[in-house]
This record gives structure tokens, sequence and C-alpha cells, in this order.
């Protein structure tokens, strides 16, 4: 079973996350841009941790043929996520459940998104698992868009200098996560299945891979 123990954790990581890394939004809106280039008009897409819906309303404005699916096992955040879905008059376009991702059993999905979770994942030392499960929701050829925080060694003085952010916040962070090498990453994506690994976009924070499922 896997699942991320404590949601307010991600909440105080997004939230942390967002006041410090300037490039934060611009980011995402990259990231998902990019996916727009892969793949085709009726593609079929889970946001696994849809969080409050932030990402699910930025790829639907993209194509709006596209057919969304999010899980998010923390009420409070569905129940956010589904007001902003509703007062955009989106219900007919995507559906939001309950869900952990071990719970849902639909696969064949042309593309998975996971936004700053894996990183949860590494100190119960279930994050093999975790990606393994995103590998088999997706349909040959599918692409896993996964996002990570970053640094394994950080000068919290000089970063905190670099982003002009607040050195507290930026302990919080890592006090929250434990981040991943390039090296870890990639043992950890061929371990899963996935052999066509393209590092994405970056912050000084963040980092996204497209991973297909060949």
């Amino acid at each position: 079973m896997v699942r991320l123990q404590d949601p307010t954790q991600f909440h105080a990581l997004y939230q942390a996350l967002s006041q410090v890394d300037q490039g934060f939004h611009r980011f995402f809106k990259a990231n998902h841009q990019r996916l727009q280039g892969l793949l085709h008009e009726d593609a079929q897409i889970l946001v696994q941790g849809a969080y409050q819906g932030q990402e699910l309303i930025s790829l639907s404005a993209l194509n709006a043929k596209w057919r969304l699916v999010g899980l998010e096992p923390e009420p409070r955040f569905l129940r956010t996520a589904q007001s902003r879905v509703e007062a955009l008059d989106l219900e007919d376009r995507m559906r939001l459940l309950n869900h952990n991702l071990h719970e849902y059993d639909e696969t064949g999905f042309h593309a998975a998104l996971c936004s700053l979770k894996l990183n949860f994942h590494k100190e119960e030392g279930n994050e093999l698992q975790y990606l393994t499960q995103l590998f088999g929701k997706l349909e040959a050829g599918g692409w896993l868009l996964l996002s990570i925080v970053k640094p394994t060694q950080v000068n919290i003085d000089e970063l905190s200098e670099q982003l002009g952010a607040d050195r507290h916040l930026l302990e919080g962070i890592f006090r929250l996560v434990h981040a991943y090498s390039d090296d870890e990453m990639q043992h950890l994506f061929n371990q899963a299945g996935f052999r066509e690994i393209h590092p994405c976009n970056q912050t000084p924070l963040m980092q996204s891979y497209l991973l297909r499922k060949e």
C-alpha cells in the first residue's frame, strides 16, 4: 500500500515552494505545454494527487477534448478541487475521485502526471512501488510527467541569497522532503520499467521528467 501519510505535509511543501521559488508557476505551465506537444486530441490523462485542482484546470485550458481523471485521497483538498471545477463548468471533461493510486483500477491512460509526491515516498522506502503503479496505469507508448524536489546537497544561505527567499522557509522544505540525485532517479526509473527518459524543466528547487512506457 503506497500513500502519503500526512496530507498536510504536501500542502506545506506546495505553499512553501510557491513562495520561495519565483519560477514555480512557470515551471508547471511549461511542463503542461511540453506534454501538450506529445498527446493527440482525445487523450485520456490521469493526475495522481489532484490536490486543489490547479493542474487539472491548467491542462483543461490546453485542450478542450482531453478527458481528465484526478485522484485525491484527502477530502479537504478534493472539495476545493471540485468547487473550482464546478465554478468553471468543467465537470463534463474530468472526474475527481477520492482515491489513493493503489485503490484505482483503471489503466490505459495516454499520460499521467505526478507532481512533488515522489519525494515523500523516499522516507517510507516505497518509491519504486509507487513508480511501478504509475507505470502500470499507462498504455504502451504513454507518458509520465513527473516533478520532484531536486537538490540533494544545498547550502541554505547561498540558496536563500540566490532566490531572495526566507532561509527558514527553505529549511522547512528540506525538512519536509528527501531529495533525489540524478543517479538515484535514473536507477528508479529503470527499475520501474521506464527506458525513454527525458529531463524536462527545472528551477533551483524542482526538476521535471518525461518518461515513456515502451
